[in-house]
This record gives C-alpha cells, sequence and structure tokens, in this order.
C-alpha cells in the first residue's frame, strides 16, 4: 500500500517551498530570533566538544527555500541543505522557540550525518532505519546537554574524548555526576527533591 510520512504542522501550513534561496544574515535577525539562533548553535557546539561527531555545516537561516527533494521527511518545507556549500538553511519562521529551532536543526543534522556515514546523497527519508539512529542519539544528547547547563560552572565538566557513539558513556563527566551524588549524600531521602531544585536553579 501507500506509505504516507508525517509532516510537522508548520510545514503543512506552508504547503511549498518558494523555489529559491533567500538567506538571511545574522544581522538581520531580532534579537529573539538572535537568542534562539545563538542558544542552538551551542547545543550542538557542546555536543560536539564532547565527542559526538557531527557534520561539519554552516547553520544559516532563509526566508524563502529551493523545492523540497523529498516529501518523505518531516521538515520538508523547512530545511534545505546546500551540500556543496555544507551549509544547512532552516527556515526563518522555525526561529519563534529554542525547542522548535533545536529539533528542526538536530532532525536535519541526523539526515546529514546518516548520509555522510554511507556516503549516499540521495533523498531524504524519515524510515530510514540509519535516520533513525543518529536522531534519537541526537535528541538523547541534547537532553544530556540541556541537565549539563544546569550545573554549577564550577562543578560542570565533560568527557573529553575524541570520537564516540552516543552510548554507553555520556557527555557529563564522571566527576560531575559524583559531585551530586556526593552532596545527596548529606541530606535526607525526603531533602533531595528541593536540593536538587536549588543546586540545578530550577
Amino acid at each position: 500500500g501507500l506509505v504516507s510520512y508525517y509532516m510537522d504542522s508548520r510545514d503543512k501550513e506552508q504547503r511549498n517551498n518558494e523555489g529559491r534561496l533567500e538567506p538571511v544574515e545574522a544581522s538581520e535577525l531580532t534579537t529573539a530570533q538572535f537568542v534562539v539562533y545563538f542558544f542552538a548553535n551551542s547545543v550542538r557546539e557542546n555536543i560536539a566538544k564532547a565527542g559526538i561527531k557531527l557534520p561539519q555545516v554552516k547553520i544559516a537561516v532563509a526566508r524563502a527555500l529551493p523545492q523540497a527533494t523529498s516529501s518523505a521527511y518531516a521538515y520538508r518545507h523547512s530545511v534545505h541543505y546546500d551540500h556543496a556549500r555544507r551549509t544547512l538553511y532552516i527556515r526563518d519562521t522555525r526561529l519563534s522557540t529554542i525547542g522548535e529551532f533545536c529539533v528542526v536543526m538536530m532532525h536535519a543534522l541526523a539526515h546529514i550525518k546518516a548520509a555522510n556515514n554511507s556516503e549516499g546523497t540521495g533523498p531524504w527519508n524519515d524510515a530510514d532505519p540509519a535516520f533513525l539512529k543518529e536522531f534519537y542519539g541526537l535528541l538523547e544528547c541534547c537532553t544530556e546537554e540541556m541537565f549539563f547547563m544546569r550545573l554549577p560552572s564550577t562543578k560542570a565538566s565533560r568527557e573529553q574524548v575524541a570520537e564516540r557513539d552516543y552510548r554507553p558513556a555520556g557527555i557529563m563527566s564522571a566527576s560531575s555526576m559524583g559531585d551530586i551524588e556526593a552532596a545527596l549524600k548529606r541530606v535526607s531521602k525526603g531533602e533531595r527533591d528541593s536540593f536538587l531544585r536549588t543546586y540545578l536553579q530550577m
């Protein structure tokens, strides 16, 4: 039978790409948009610092995109990857929230990473097991990075590994987790919740 692919709700509103590329310079972004753009790039850079091999591509913003080369991925009207320039363009409307922009970015990076690993340049397909492995792995890393960034700066340290897979090691160093465990041992089990809220500034 016919195979249907999930399309994100914002992409459904877009319906079609413009058929041309109109980049938006970082200097043109509003303050709120630049905060989202900066944070997403910081998350990507920090994951790479921990040893996760990410595609060496530039993240750019665009207000108009060329026609999509595939209908088999969720954000077909929100991203365009220029393989020759190694630049990933993300539609400016995706800068509305940090979470939205990060997920769209990681989704595209997972496709690029899966294609690089297989030395393929074919159309993206969300059902590709190689893509799914990379996408869910990157989501794990993003979630761990969010937790890592809540740690006091004096206690936060990353495991410095040249290259690693998503598991079993994590981004946060054993010493950072050890500091949390040592601190928790000094409070009662009933106080752990309130202690962590203070420790992680939640």
